[in-house]
C-alpha cells in the first residue's frame, strides 16, 4: 500500500511540475514565437539545455525561417526578418549562423554556431525576428508603377491593413486580395491566380500596413497577396495538404459561427495535424472527427500535434458562442506525410524500434546469432520506402563488415606501397640522369696556373688551352702528356 501511495504521489508531483515550472516538461529543440502581436510572428526563441534562448541574427537566412516555420506547423516563411520593433525577451543567445537547406525537419538538423554574449548580439545584428506563412498567404508579386497589382476591382484605403482589404474582396466575391502600401487595395480574378506560393520574393515584400503596423503591406514595388477563400466558414477541401482557418483569419472571428469543414486526404500515408494558431475564447470550440473518434479543443488548451494512420477524410467543426467577443481564431493544417513504417525483419530487427519513422531518419540493423545484415544501416526515403531493405542475411565471412575491412585496410597498404615505389622510380631516373651528366663532363687546363679544371661540358680542350701550355696542336701531345693533361671526371675534385 505504501509503495502505491509513494507512485500516486509521484505522479501527482511531476504533473505540477510541469504546470508549475515552466518549460520543466519542453522538449529540447522546441520552438516558438513571442512578443510579435499574433501567434505567427515574433522574437524565435528555441527550448535548450533546460532553458529558453534565443538566436542571433548573424548569418540568418530565408531557407532557415522556412525550417522554423514547418517546424512550428505553418506552410512556410514569409519574412526572415520582421521592420516593427519587437520587445526583446530575456534569456541567453543560444545560437547564431545557422545555415539551413531548406529541406530539414527542424532547425536542429542545420548548422549552427555558439551565440554571442545576448549584449553584443543586440549591438550587432540584432535577435531572429520572423514571420511564418499563414495559409492564406499566397506570396510577394511584382507591381508596374501606376498599375494595380490585381485587375478585378480596386479599394483604395487610407488605412489600410490586411484583414479590410481581405473582407472588402470577399465582400465583392473576389478570390483574390493584393495589398500594398501606403494605400492599394486590389481584389482579383480566378484568372490571375499568382504563382508564388513559396517564391523568392517573399522576403521584398516588407513593409508594415499604415492600419496595423503589425501586418506586411507589400513592398516599394511588391504586393502582399492572400486568397480570400482561405476564412471562409467552412466548405469540403481536397490535397495533400490541407489549410483550415476561423472565419475572417487571419482578423478576429465574430460571435454565432457554426463551419463545418470536410478535407479529404489525397495521399495513402499518414497525416499530420497540427494547430500552430490556436486562440479561442470564452465557450468557443473546434471539433475534429476521424475514424469515428473524436477530439475537442477549447480555449486555453494546448496542441501539439497527431498523426493518424490510414485515415483520408476528417471533419472540422467550429462554434463560437453568441456572447463571445472573438479571440485570433485558429489554424488547422492537415499534412499527408510518408513516414516509414517499422520493419518486421526475420532474424534481426533495428536497434530503436519506434512506431514509426520520418524522412531521413537512419536506423543500425542488428541480426541473431548467425546472422549479418544486408547493410549496417537503412534509410527513411520520402517515398515511405526504406534504402536498402532492412534485413539479415546468413553470417559470410566472405561477405561480413569484417572481412571487407580487412580487405578495405589491405588495398590502402597496397596503394601506398605502389605509391612509394612510383616516388622511388621517379627519384631514381631524375638522380641516376644528373650522374650520368656529371661523369659525361671533361675537364680542360686552367691557363693562368696549368692546372686541370671543370670545361663546362665541351668534347675536348679548345688549342688555346694547349697552346697556353706549349702545345700548338693536340695531335703533337702524346698519350702520356694527354692523360696528364686531361685527367677522367672521377678523379677530379670538382
Amino acid at each position: 500500500m505504501a509503495h502505491c501511495e509513494n507512485g500516486i504521489f509521484l505522479v501527482v508531483w511531476m504533473l505540477l511540475a510541469c504546470h508549475l515550472q515552466p518549460g520543466s516538461c519542453t522538449d529540447e529543440g522546441a520552438l516558438q514565437l513571442l512578443n510579435g502581436g499574433t501567434d505567427y510572428q515574433g522574437v524565435l526563441r528555441i527550448f535548450h539545455n533546460a532553458a529558453w534562448g534565443t538566436y542571433c541574427a548573424t548569418g540568418w537566412d530565408f531557407n532557415a525561417t522556412q525550417v522554423a516555420c514547418r517546424q512550428l506547423g505553418y506552410p512556410g516563411a514569409a519574412l526572415s526578418s520582421i521592420p516593427f520593433d519587437i520587445n526583446s525577451p530575456n534569456g541567453d543567445v543560444w545560437y547564431q549562423n545557422v545555415k539551413c537547406r531548406g529541406d530539414e525537419e527542424s532547425l536542429e538538423d542545420c548548422q549552427n554556431e555558439e551565440g554571442p554574449p545576448r549584449a553584443e548580439c543586440l549591438r550587432g545584428a540584432g535577435l531572429v525576428k520572423i514571420q511564418c506563412q499563414v495559409s492564406s498567404y499566397l506570396g510577394c508579386i511584382d507591381v508596374t508603377e501606376g498599375s494595380p497589382a490585381l485587375t478585378g476591382k480596386s479599394h483604395p484605403q487610407e488605412n489600410l491593413s490586411v484583414v479590410s482589404c481581405i473582407e472588402q474582396c470577399r465582400k465583392d466575391g473576389f478570390p483574390y486580395a493584393a495589398v500594398q502600401a501606403p494605400s492599394s487595395c486590389d481584389c482579383g480574378t480566378y484568372g490571375e491566380k499568382p504563382a508564388m506560393r513559396g517564391g523568392s520574393h517573399f522576403d521584398e515584400c516588407n513593409v508594415s500596413c499604415p492600419g496595423e503596423n503589425r501586418e506586411i503591406c507589400g513592398g516599394p514595388a511588391q504586393a502582399s497577396v492572400y486568397d480570400v477563400s482561405q476564412g471562409s466558414c467552412g466548405g469540403k477541401l481536397v490535397g495533400k495538404n490541407i489549410s483550415i482557418v476561423s472565419p475572417g483569419f487571419p482578423g478576429r472571428y465574430s460571435a454565432g459561427y457554426t463551419c463545418r469543414w470536410e478535407a479529404t486526404i489525397s495521399g495513402n500515408s499518414y497525416t499530420t495535424i497540427k494547430m500552430p494558431v490556436l486562440s479561442l475564447f470564452g465557450g468557443d470550440q473546434v471539433v475534429i472527427t476521424y475514424a469515428g473518434e473524436t477530439r475537442q479543443v477549447v480555449a486555453e488548451d494546448t496542441f501539439g500535434e497527431f498523426v493518424l494512420d490510414g485515415v483520408s477524410k476528417v471533419v472540422v467543426l467550429f462554434t463560437s458562442e453568441s456572447d463571445s467577443a472573438g479571440e485570433g481564431g485558429f489554424m488547422l493544417t492537415l499534412t499527408d506525410d510518408s513516414y516509414c513504417p517499422p520493419v518486421d525483419i526475420t532474424n534481426g530487427s533495428l536497434v530503436i524500434d519506434d512506431v514509426m519513422y520520418r524522412p531521413q531518419d537512419i536506423v543500425e540493423v542488428q541480426c541473431d546469432h548467425g546472422f549479418m545484415p544486408y547493410r549496417k544501416y537503412a534509410t527513411c526515403a520520402k517515398s515511405g520506402d526504406w534504402y536498402p531493405e532492412p534485413r539479415c542475411i546468413v553470417y559470410n565471412k566472405w561477405n561480413s563488415w569484417e572481412f571487407r575491412r580487412t580487405i578495405l585496410f589491405i588495398s590502402l597498404i597496397a596503394v601506398c606501397v605502389l605509391f612509394l615505389m612510383f616516388m622511388l622510380t621517379i627519384c631514381y631516373l631524375l638522380c641516376g640522369d644528373t650522374k650520368k651528366k656529371n661523369e659525361g663532363r671533361y675537364y680542360g687546363i686552367n691557363t693562368d696556373s696549368g692546372e686541370p679544371h671543370a670545361h663546362g661540358g665541351e668534347t675536348s680542350p679548345s688549342k688555346e688551352e694547349y697552346k697556353a701550355v706549349g702545345m700548338e696542336d693536340a695531335g703533337e701531345v702524346d698519350e702520356e702528356a694527354r692523360d696528364a693533361v686531361i685527367p677522367l671526371a672521377s678523379e677530379v675534385d670538382v
